[in-house]
């Protein structure tokens, strides 16, 4: 498709990967916000997941950007 990046095999699995652990992360995150109190291990928990998730897309986004130009 014209427009479109170049995507390797190697690059389409990781893609997988991370497609399939991208929910798994939101899960971690959602859980810990459904404390009475978002402090302590709670916190963590969180702040981990959110971590996650923000690596997880920003590498999604690096393998699917298109190239400038």
């Amino acid at each position: 498709m014209p427009g479109c990046p170049e995507i390797t095999p190697e690059e389409t699995a990781e893609l997988k990967r991370l497609y399939a652990a991208l929910p798994e992360a939101i899960a971690q995150a959602a859980e810990a916000l459904r404390t009475e109190q978002l402090a302590g291990p709670a916190l963590v928990t969180f702040l981990e997941g959110d971590a996650q998730v923000d690596t997880i897309i920003q590498r999604i986004r690096q393998l699917t950007e298109q190239p400038a130009g």
